[in-house]
């Protein structure tokens, strides 16, 4: 089921609640996306085991279609360290490389949708430029697919919001979750510092708390750290301290 931005505007809450769990594949601008995503992703209340089946589902498809990926950020650092997903994190991230993410495009959002997926993609039309890339909802948890994309120096691969030496994708180690074996960057702890910083062994209390460590060190450069988000985490920061005096 494909909707338009004006048939969105007709359907009320009551009906996204109905058609959430189905497939449906949703393009409208991300205004009017806001507005609806609480019928289809919650994250206010993880769970793991719902992250679970979404990552092996996809890992499935992604595994009959050839397409190699790598899972990444978040996902990757509770895995690695903790054997699971941290506690608060809302989304599991995958990175694949663009050109082979490009050439199925269409038939991967099919492919997930025919499992239950609610699919919001950013449609493929700027070849040369990082930004590709499918978000999926179901159980009211949240997967993204990333395209990587080489840089003009070849130094380094990028997304829209992130960016990484290609060092790090040049070569794999692989880990297990769940009984399935996942391909990682490499150097594994490389990478984890690369993103986290050398103290990522330290769990940290609440994504807003994460946000306002990724700015006092300095790496919004590659990470998605906006200025309004970086403004409601100390804003939540400081809620905190007052109720605690």
């Amino acid at each position: 089921m494909k909707l338009t931005s004006k048939q969105i505007k007709k359907l009320n809450p009551k009906r996204y609640s109905r058609i959430c769990s189905k497939s449906l594949k949703i393009n409208c601008l991300k205004k009017k996306w806001e507005e609806i995503k609480k019928y289809f992703f919650d994250p206010s209340k993880p769970n793991s085991d719902n992250r679970a089946k979404n990552l092996l589902d996809v890992k499935k498809i992604l595994d009959e279609r050839n397409i190699t990926f790598y899972l990444v950020r978040g996902a990757l650092l509770g895995i690695y360290r903790e054997g699971d997903f941290i506690k608060w994190d809302d989304d599991t991230e995958i990175d694949v490389f663009e050109d082979a993410f490009l050439r199925q495009y269409e038939k991967l959002c099919e492919l997930f949708m025919s499992i239950g997926f609610v699919v919001r993609g950013r449609k493929p039309g700027f070849e040369g430029k990082p930004g590709e890339k499918i978000n999926l909802y179901r159980n009211g948890e949240k997967l993204t697919i990333r395209g990587l994309l080489e840089d003009e120096t070849g130094k380094f691969f990028q997304t829209k919001v992130y960016r990484y030496p290609r060092k790090f994708y040049d070569n794999f180690e692989t880990i297990e979750f769940k009984g399935k074996i996942f391909r990682v960057p490499s150097p594994i702890e490389d990478y984890i510092v690369y993103v986290y910083g050398k103290d990522w062994r330290i769990p940290i209390k609440s994504k807003n708390d994460c946000i306002v460590d990724f700015a006092e060190r300095g790496i919004r450069r590659k990470t998605a750290i906006t200025s309004g988000k970086l403004q409601n985490a100390l804003k939540d920061r400081k809620n905190k301290k007052r109720k605690e005096k």
